[in-house]
Formats: structure tokens, sequence, C-alpha cells
């Protein structure tokens, strides 16, 4: 799913950055889509998605001149993606807690609007906790095996099937609720 069909563009990005943008360009126009979509399976809004999407994409530009392997540019960006979308998660539970804490101080309507489409992935896995999002996006939207997202997320494997399958669990037991 990550496949940038063609490591010569990488290849060809590594050598034009900083100065040439044209195979960046390119190499973003192909990866955005991805990021963005995995990103969102762990933050779990879109406009949040949209932030995480862009920054990795500035991180893979500053990043790519220093990659070793061309060939391992997919695994690479699928990592700078979950770090990224992880710092993210820990800002904003930084934000709601100072938030929160205002909010004590002073009554308002005026909440955050965390609407999202009701039919939509991000609206399904919103109550698991930020390592559920992850381990279930990475399955489900980028159809890893699960060795792989084990070695993505330095857990045993063991681990990584019991969390997911605990993910699931949690996922019917809401919906049959709703």
């Amino acid at each position: 799913m990550w496949n940038t069909e063609d490591p010569d563009i990488v290849a060809r990005a590594q050598r034009e950055l900083p100065y040439g943008l044209r195979s960046y360009e390119e190499l973003v126009i192909r990866c955005y889509p991805r990021v963005r979509r995995l990103a969102l399976g762990i933050v779990g809004a879109m406009d949040a998605a949209d932030s995480v999407a862009q920054d990795v994409m500035l991180r893979m530009m500053h990043g790519l001149p220093r990659l070793e392997d061309v060939n391992r540019f997919n695994p690479w960006l699928r990592q700078i993606t979950l770090n990224t979308s992880r710092t993210h998660l820990s800002r904003e539970k930084n934000e709601m807690e100072k938030r929160a804490a205002y909010a004590t101080a002073a009554e308002s309507g005026d909440a955050p609007d965390d609407d999202f489409e009701s039919a939509s992935y991000a609206e399904l896995i919103k109550s698991l906790d930020a390592e559920e999002r992850t381990i279930v996006s990475l399955k489900l939207l980028e159809d890893l095996e699960f060795q792989e997202i084990a070695t993505i997320l330095d857990i045993k494997l063991s681990a990584t099937k019991m969390r997911y399958y605990r993910a699931l669990e949690k996922l019917k037991t809401e919906h049959r609720e709703d």
C-alpha cells in the first residue's frame, strides 16, 4: 500500500533536495493520501490528520537526503507518520488537560466540536486508545501482517495480536450498545 512504485524517484528526490523540488513534489503527490489516511486512523480527526500529514511531508523533505537505502523509504515514511501522530496525540492530550483546568474556572456552552461523519472510520475507532487505533489502522488500512506491526511498534508478536483482537472486541461491544 505504501509502494511509491519506483525507488528511482526517491533517489532523484535525494539528489535534487534541497534546491530542486520536482521529484520531492511527485513523492508528496504519491504519498500524501496514504500518510493522511494512516494519521486519521491514529489521531481520529480529519483536521488533525491533515496537520500530521503536512508535518510528515516536511519531515520527509528534511530527512530524505539522509536516508541511506531508498528501498527502505516506505517503512521509513510509515515510521515518521506513526511518530508524528503520537507526538500530535501527546500535545493534544496536554492541551485538553489545560482546557479542562480553565473550564472549571468559567462555565460556557462553547465546547469544541469534535463532530465526525457518523459512518466514518474515525467515528468507529475514536473510543480506542492511541495504541489500539495504531494497531487497528496498520492492520485494516495498511493491510500489514502482525509481524510487521509488531516490528514497527517494537512489541512482541503475541502482544500485537492480543491488542488487535481486544480492540476489535471493544468495538463490537460498543457497536452493539449503540
